[in-house]
């Protein structure tokens, strides 16, 4: 049974993978392109020597997936495949994982088998195994380790296991910096007995300690929660601190910013358990959603058996119903304080308990039922499962084509054509925009030496956090805000080549076009839109 689970997690992760998604996001790009610079020169897109954390874009990034990416990038070069094949295998290889979990905390294989079988196919699961994003990958370190564990109580070996999978997690992605610490507590809490002070002690230590050095003494681990926290943003600040003043010693109180930071935190935790967000296609991360009725992060068929499986796991309290009912309670804290709310990245953790909770939920609703019950439900999980897979892999690039930034592939194969290949490139774009981020598209669809990159001084911070005005041989990055003084336009020439996200009302060269055929690119010659052009940035448009 689990070998042909297994084909089947395989099988969706990896069928048509270059193409769905329809292309590579900029940080599917930036984490494909830092892991070619470091095997041609052991240096970041900074020139950093192998960095702990990487800087992307305006943040930092754990270093796991870049890695990992090293060795996929050797065999299957710069490009999409090259990109998603370490997190389609080891999303593939926690199946597995998630199996022989279920089995140890229940004893029960068939109960395990349904486990990795939904997790297989869970719409969450697949669409996220199939990117290169970090998202995913602490799932599969955490599942193993929390198996580990398990094992490890009664043999030391895979206690040592167990907490170097806890680390690896950990260096997987920001919310396993959170998650991952008050699980371990919460184990070693429910094993004390077995585990013993001693051996809780050596256990503990080197996940501890990875996460004290990242949270409190690596800058970049505490920039990247800054970044996307609540309890950063001036305009809450702000708006708390005018109604504490406008209501006096009530509103000091009621209206207290540490007030309204709880407020924030509750809301953000309960929007995780969200029918809409779970089931619906609210998930702020839009490029992710799915077309498609009968589905969101979770097949509609999973709700009454994940109901289920909670009054089961609280009124019959089956083997491994305090892990299981921890994971599922602790998995939100990371992306509860963080903005924008609902975003299916920083909630991944939550993934495993779910799919658990339907198992045990389903297990112990048709144990005692007839075969005619069983393949009526066997049935209906096939037809939603095939409801989501005909949205995904008919739909989904088509419709999404945009939001992936399609059309850069399509963009630089026409720049690089024979006709166009002396010509000079401006790129001149507004932050946030879709060009914005355009220099790692070109070093990625290029393929620009990184050696040559980092001769060039590399990336180089911008005018809002973003990138900066670069040039690099012929192709040039003008972001707006950068322009605090006119630009020297009078060098340009009149057949260079200027691509802009916006239709600047004369003839192009080139329109690129998405797979629904909207327009995405526009490639004027200069002699042609300066002056719509010159129009345009004095209006500050583009």
């Amino acid at each position: 049974m689990i070998v042909l689970v297994l084909a089947i997690a395989f099988i969706l992760r990896f069928f048509n993978l270059a193409t769905v998604p329809p292309a590579v996001d900029w940080d599917e790009a930036s984490t494909a392109y830092n892991a070619y610079s470091i095997l041609k020169t052991g240096r970041d897109e900074y020139g950093k020597s192998f960095p702990f954390l990487f800087r992307a874009f305006d943040g930092y990034v754990p270093p796991a997936l870049i890695y990992l990416n090293v060795p996929s990038i050797k065999i299957f070069g710069l490009n999409a495949l090259g990109a998603r094949v370490p997190n389609a295998t080891l999303g593939s290889l926690t199946v597995v994982g998630f199996y022989f979990l279920l089995f140890e905390l229940t004893r029960r294989k068939n109960l395990a088998s349904t486990g990795a079988l939904l997790l297989a196919i869970s719409p969450w699961h697949v669409t996220y195994s199939r990117v290169d994003f970090f998202a995913t990958l602490p799932i599969f370190f955490v599942v193993f380790a929390t198996y580990f564990l398990l094992r490890g109580l009664n043999k030391n070996k895979f206690l040592v296991l167990s907490s170097l999978f806890f680390v690896l997690a950990i260096l997987s992605y920001f919310s396993a910096y959170v998650f991952v610490p008050l699980f371990v507590i919460a184990l070693v809490f429910i094993y004390k007995e077995k585990l013993g002070l001693k051996r809780a002690f050596v256990f503990t230590a080197p996940i501890f300690l990875m996460t004290v050095f990242i949270l409190i003494f690596s800058n970049g681990g505490q920039a990247r929660f800054k970044g996307v926290s609540a309890f950063s943003d001036q305009d809450i600040i702000k708006e708390s601190s005018e109604f504490a003043r406008q209501d006096g010693l009530i509103g000091s109180v009621i209206d207290n910013r540490r007030i309204v930071y709880g407020q924030k935190f509750l809301e953000g935790y309960f929007a995780s358990f969200r029918f809409d967000f779970l089931f619906g296609k609210v998930d702020q991360i839009t490029r992710m959603v799915v077309p498609g009725a009968g589905f969101g992060l979770m097949l509609w068929w999973d709700l009454p058996f994940l109901l289920a499986g909670l009054y089961f796991l609280l009124n019959k309290k089956p083997n491994g119903w305090k892990v299981i009912l921890i994971w599922l309670v602790l998995s939100p804290i990371a992306a509860a304080p963080t903005l924008p709310q609902m975003t299916s990245t920083r909630t991944t953790l939550m993934i495993p308990a779910l799919v658990a909770l339907t198992s045990y939920g389903f297990y112990f609703s048709i144990k005692s039922k007839g075969k005619l019950v069983k393949g009526i439900l066997t049935l209906l999980l096939a037809f939603n499962f095939v409801i989501f897979a005909n949205g995904y892999f008919r739909h989904f690039a088509h419709e999404n084509s945009g939001k992936w930034f399609y059309g850069y592939r399509d963009l630089f194969t026409f720049l690089n054509r024979v006709e166009n290949s002396s010509k000079k490139v401006y790129f001149v774009f507004k932050q946030p925009d879709i060009l914005d981020q355009v220099y790692m598209f070109n070093l990625f669809y290029n393929r620009v030496d990184p050696a040559a990159w980092q001769k060039n001084g590399g990336t180089k911070l911008g005018c809002i956090a973003t990138t900066g005005q670069v040039t690099l041989e012929r192709y040039n990055f003008v972001p707006y805000a950068c322009l605090e003084k006119p630009m020297g336009w009078s060098l340009v020439s009149d057949n260079d080549l200027v691509v802009v996200s916006k239709d600047l009302g004369v003839n192009p060269v080139d329109v690129v076009k998405f797979l629904n055929r909207d327009n995405a690119f526009y490639v004027y010659r200069y002699g042609n839109a300066k002056e719509s052009l010159a129009s345009e940035i004095k209006k500050k448009e583009l």
